[in-house]
């Protein structure tokens, strides 16, 4: 008997796409051998988490499927057991790897943050994250460095599509197409011969108006934008531990003077 799932479009975006072989496969599999593990759905509306392409091809061919539930709290804890999900049951590049769990990043960093308001700080590790942190727990997820995942995450938000599909098919790597978008040289060009030789450089590097230097001007902006979200998940999280109004506009001010003085150099 055919049962119900409702697809989710936010939760099928967290999903990694099969390829085209990988796909034909499964095709044969389940015309030739039927459905034999249950989807995977959540809630009242049963909405799906595990088994998207299996849907899709049941669907098309008419082929019965059953369903199982699981119980979640809410849509963050259906969104990381999706992710995690996807850890347990592929073979991932490590770019699809800090992909999916990047995308864990705003909920990580919001129980950080709410353990933080809770007053969790003294034998609790996790207030950390939400001091600047959050970066290494998702390195953790992804089991690469936090230098990679903090790469990964420039790729993500600045590489073009074609990039990040050759990242995700295992074409080429995190670090030469990192290298190649702050426009360097795979393993870093020198000039010279033995101790002391520098990278080459065809001349200073590129300033700002003021003085500053792109890739200091860069990094500020990343500070300032991680301080920001912070921020925003303490005060998401602050109503459930009776945060005032008169203290949420005291964070606010607070969050202000703090990116002021991290553009001005006060605060590295």
């Amino acid at each position: 008997m055919i049962t119900e799932a409702t697809v989710d479009p936010e939760f099928a975006e967290l999903l990694v796409p099969l390829s085209v072989e990988e796909r034909a496969g499964l095709e044969a599999s389940l015309l030739r051998d039927g459905c034999r593990d249950a989807l995977v759905v959540w809630g009242e509306e049963s909405i799906l988490l595990d088994g998207h392409n299996r849907l899709a091809i049941c669907q098309k061919h008419n082929i019965p499927f059953r369903t199982v539930s699981v119980d979640l709290p809410d849509r963050d804890a259906a969104k990381a057991w999706i992710i995690r999900n996807q850890f347990a049951r592929r073979n991932l590049t490590p770019y699809q790897r800090a992909e999916l769990a990047l995308a864990l990043e705003p909920i990580i960093g919001e129980k950080a943050a709410e353990r933080m308001v809770a007053g969790k700080r003294l034998s609790d590790p996790v207030p950390n994250l939400a001091q600047g942190k959050t970066r290494d727990e998702v390195a953790k997820v992804a089991g690469v460095s936090h230098g990679t995942i903090a790469k990964a995450k420039v790729i993500r938000d600045e590489a073009d599509a074609g990039t990040k599909e050759r990242l995700r098919s295992g074409e080429t790597t995190i670090h030469r197409e990192y290298t190649r978008l702050r426009g360097g040289t795979e393993g870093g060009a020198k000039s010279g011969s033995g101790r002391g030789t520098r990278r080459a450089s065809a001349g200073p590097p590129p300033r700002l108006a003021g003085g500053v230097f792109v890739e200091e001007a860069r990094a500020v902006g990343q500070i300032v934008e991680e301080a920001k979200t912070v921020v925003k998940a303490i005060l998401r999280v602050g109503t459930k531990f009776g945060l005032s109004g008169k203290s949420a506009s005291r964070l606010r001010a607070a969050s202000a003077d703090i990116e002021a003085a991290i553009v001005k150099g006060e605060i590295e």
